[in-house]
């Protein structure tokens, strides 16, 4: 699809200054591997060049040893997107441990949107954009994990209206940083996250 052929363009065009990291050849955990594997080959040459011999060739590992992880293609694709979820979920933790636990769901979620990724990120991150684009059933996966969250503002007594508009702009912050397209300027970066955190943190009686 165009919407794919425009996607792997701008990438191209990104990546080009960035190293896409290989696997580390000396990493125990064999499943982290073929992850990364599969990773890095939906950036480097587009999902469609994800198959179990190429991800076992990448990772270094034999075919029957993926799967032993992985039965299917599809069970690959589908646990490289709860791998990235994952992945997510712990940067909204970390922002919550941050502050004690004071923070709002809604908060965490932007802080976790919009503080600066480590350049490791950018394998899961990129890798995960690729596959949607490739599958977008796949982001069925991502939509109950969305559903999950935001039911969390209900439960904590938050304005559904703010708490939704905060993440609905962190969101686009991530996506904009993450394809490189005119990202937030860091000189009003604070500023903009600091009223994001206003309306993430509005409960439902003020």
């Amino acid at each position: 699809p165009a919407v794919v052929r425009a996607y792997y363009h701008i990438h191209s065009q990104k990546m080009s200054m960035t190293k896409i990291p290989k696997p580390a050849k000396t990493a125990s955990n064999t499943r982290q591997k073929l992850i990364d594997a599969a990773f890095a080959i939906a950036i480097e040459a587009g999902p469609n060049a994800i198959t179990l011999d190429a991800v076992a060739e990448r990772a270094g590992t034999s075919k029957g040893g993926l799967l032993y992880h992985f039965r299917t293609k599809d069970a690959l694709f589908e646990q490289l997107v709860e791998f990235a979820i994952c992945k997510f979920q712990d940067r909204v933790d970390g922002a919550h441990l941050s502050a004690d636990g004071a923070r709002s769901s809604a908060s965490a979620y932007v802080v976790a949107s919009t503080d600066q990724f480590a350049p490791e990120d950018a394998l899961w991150r990129t890798g995960l954009l690729a596959l949607i684009f490739y599958q977008p059933r796949l982001t069925n996966i991502w939509r109950r994990r969305m559903e999950q969250w935001t039911s969390i503002d209900r439960r904590e007594g938050m304005d559904p209206i703010a708490t939704m508009a905060a993440r609905l702009a962190a969101d686009g912050m991530w996506f904009r940083s993450l394809l490189n397209a005119s990202p937030v300027s860091e000189s009003i970066l604070p500023d903009v996250r600091a009223q994001l955190l206003e309306l993430a943190s509005r409960r439902a009686d003020q």
